[in-house]
């Protein structure tokens, strides 16, 4: 089971289910973050399905890429 650091919210809005990845920085920022939405319901970074948030996170650590907020709808 991978450990996620930053948050993940399951919300529903409209009737669709969306699930929303915040950045590990998100509650200590007063930046702004870009949001990136994923057409595959979250599957992609969920970690029930993916080990993608181990990679994305990584990432954000190396500053390879900036933190961002990613909505699975």
């Amino acid at each position: 089971m991978q450990i996620v650091k930053g948050q993940l919210l399951a919300d529903v809005c409209h009737h669709r289910a969306l699930l929303v990845y915040l950045p590990p920085s998100y509650d200590k920022s007063t930046s702004r973050f870009p949001v990136m939405y994923v057409h595959d319901g979250g599957d992609l970074f969920d970690p029930a399905f993916s080990t993608a948030l181990d990679v994305i996170e990584d990432k954000f650590a190396e500053g390879k890429i900036p933190e961002l907020i990613l909505v699975g709808i």
